[in-house]
């Protein structure tokens, strides 16, 4: 392994804490290196807009970013793209070990780390990824443009992914395992107006669906028996596509879903319900929620022996509602694409062995950002706090590379 030159603050991580950081030390006149192992950014890189950042209104994040990164370099900081795995004490500062050709000697090291999206690990999730899974709706939500899809989680970053995804795509389901969301007021009100957004409280996901790609979802009620029985699913719109929905319909209080002209001459509704295909078992693409009509090629099917439980006949889900939908049973959700948005994980377990750990794996360090070991600091959402915001992030940034700079 080459060791390279030696730095006087090296910080890691390029997320708003990391650049913030670099931009202070770079400033006190310090030689500085920032590395990142993914893209420069960090949680607010995939965001449509950013509104809770001072002086900046409307910005994206990616905007956000690029300047970051545009007044790093303007400033001299160095940038370089590689994971770190590990930071040892040697005399006169610290080594920064990669995964790349290169470790680097520090003075002084500023772990800004960050976090990563939490999975909800279940059946389907892994194998579907890239294929209507995924963690950013603003990266891949153009792609079902005009679909159904849902959202996993109850937080801030759940409702946000819901409202963008709520102008591109026919209708949005939110689903969360809570009975009340945990957002913020004013993004709950933006999606009471959205329109196409539908609520789903207090259901669990047990199964992602599909062959080639996400076809739809097998819910469960959360904190019940009812999600470990082996009940067959109910499918939301079994009842509904006659328009006499039963008393015991998920959807009963929302009628037809068609019934809505403006909405049919938009999103048209198939024929009539299309049965699985008794030769090959797959289900219509009309069936799993869309524009497509069953006239179109069967791109994402479910051969019958996939182990998926559809039921038999399941037309397309577009319920006309934006309240909450209860669910009752084991049911399956038609959609073409899951976003989850439900929670974050620290990724500070390399260096545990020099800075503790609180019971989550978060730094347990104070407000001065320092660790008892001297020269070694912390900043961002890695570090065990109440408020994990872009300005937090940036004032952590801030705080540990004055003290970084001062010792």
């Amino acid at each position: 392994m080459q060791i390279w030159m030696r730095y006087d603050v090296i910080v890691v991580g390029g997320g708003m804490a990391g650049m913030t950081a670099a931009m202070y030390a770079r400033r006190a006149g310090k030689r500085t290196l920032v590395l990142e192992a993914q893209a420069y950014g960090g949680q607010i890189l995939p965001a449509g807009e950013v509104e809770n950042y001072p002086g900046v209104p409307g910005a994206t994040g990616a905007g956000l970013s690029q300047a970051l990164e545009e007044q790093l370099d303007r400033l001299g900081a160095e940038r370089k793209h590689a994971r770190v795995t590990g930071v040892q004490t040697e005399a006169g500062g610290f080594l920064v070990r990669t995964d790349g050709a290169n470790d680097f000697h520090a003075a002084r090291v500023i772990l800004a780390v960050g976090v990563r999206r939490r999975r909800l690990e279940i059946p389907g999730e892994e194998r579907l990824t890239g294929r209507g899974v995924s963690w950013c709706a603003t990266c891949d939500g153009n792609f079902f443009r005009g679909r159904q899809v849902a959202v996993a989680g109850g937080g801030n970053t759940a409702v946000q992914e819901a409202l963008h995804l709520s102008v591109i795509c026919e209708r949005v389901w939110l689903i969360h395992r809570r009975d009340t969301l945990r957002a913020d007021a004013w993004l709950t009100e933006r999606m009471r107006q959205a329109g196409n957004i539908v609520f789903v409280p207090g259901v669990i996901i047990r199964e992602v669906l599909g062959d080639a790609a996400v076809e739809g979802l097998l819910l469960a009620p959360a904190n019940s028996a009812a999600h470990k029985s082996g009940n067959p699913p109910t499918d939301f719109t079994t009842a509904c596509e006659s328009g006499n929905p039963s008393t015991d319909s998920p959807l009963r209080e929302f009628g037809n879903p068609f019934a809505d002209s403006g909405r049919a001459a938009r999103f048209p509704a198939p024929a009539s319900a299309p049965a699985r295909q008794p030769e090959t078992g797959r289900i219509p693409h009309a069936a799993v929620g869309g524009k497509r009509t069953s006239a179109e090629p069967e791109a994402h099917t479910t051969p019958a022996n996939s182990g998926s439980p559809s039921p038999a006949g399941a037309p397309a889900i577009a319920a006309e509602a934006s309240g909450p939908l209860a669910v009752t049973a084991p049911t399956v959700l038609r959609v073409s694409a899951l976003f989850e948005a439900v929670g974050m994980l620290p990724q500070n377990q390399p260096f545990a062995d020099l800075v503790p750990l609180d019971k989550n794996g978060y730094f347990l360090v104070g407000e001065d950002c320092r660790t008892p070991v001297p020269g070694l600091f912390v900043a961002g959402d890695c570090r065990a706090k109440a408020v994990r915001q872009l300005v937090s992030a940036a004032a952590d940034g801030a705080a540990a590379a004055m003290a970084a700079t001062e010792d």
